[in-house]
């Protein structure tokens, strides 16, 4: 200390730095060296390193901790996006059938056909498919089968055609058709549609039936089967 000995505390700091004093030599030169506002000082600074040490080693478990939760967060996304991965890969691996196209030749006639394509986009075969056309009214209670048609396969990506002769007398509400089949593990599905009229059907032209709502499709529905029919 070539300026006289430090006045201040931050003064005694710099002049233990300066001198590279180590929190073991203070502690050791502490009792015997330092005398006066020295080793008040020198007393200080050894109590704020300590309390630093002890925050230091207070934080270190605790950025562990939450290196471990965003480790085990990041884990449990991976795992979360593995399962939606393998649900929808076995989805595609099982039969898929349902349909592509309909089409009434000539929905104001008394006599019309009924048109319905439908195809296998599953990765398995469909077997014991069946496909029913009926109608029902708006109540749910009165229905009335119009015609089946089944195939006993179709193969993965095979495409079907149906044909049904309907008759305008035998019209009821609302048109429905219900589409089971099988996959080769023995599971079943269902495709069950509700179909309405064009809304501007016309003599001699042909259009596609249409949608009913959302609204009169959860109604409808609730409490349907297709095995009533």
């Amino acid at each position: 200390m070539t300026d006289g000995p430090p006045t201040t505390k931050e003064e005694w700091h710099a002049e233990f730095e300066r001198r590279g004093f180590s929190t073991v030599q203070l502690q050791y030169m502490h009792g015997s060296f330092f005398h006066g506002p020295a080793r008040a000082y020198a007393h200080r600074w050894l109590g704020e390193q300590e309390a630093k040490n002890k925050t230091a080693a207070r934080r270190i478990p605790r950025v562990g901790w939450v290196l471990t939760s965003i480790a085990i967060i990041i884990s449990l996304i991976g795992l979360g996006y593995n399962v939606a991965s393998y649900n929808i890969q076995s989805r595609g691996d099982h039969a898929s059938v349902h349909t592509v196209q309909l089409y009434l030749s000539a929905p104001a006639a008394e006599a019309t056909y009924w048109m319905q394509n439908i195809q296998n986009s599953g990765r398995e075969d469909a077997i014991a498919v069946k496909l029913k056309l009926g109608m029902i009214d708006f109540s749910g209670k009165n229905l009335k089968l119009l015609g089946t048609d089944e195939w006993v396969r179709i193969g993965v990506g095979a495409a079907q055609s149906s044909q049904f002769l309907i008759y305008k007398k035998d019209f009821l509400d609302i048109f429905v058709t219900c589409l089971n089949y099988s996959d080769e593990r023995g599971q079943d599905a269902t495709e069950l549609f509700f179909y309405k009229l064009p809304l501007v059907p016309l003599q001699n032209m042909g259009s596609p039936p249409t949608h009913v709502t959302m609204s009169e499709n959860n109604a409808l529905s609730s409490g349907f089967s297709c095995a009533k029919l």
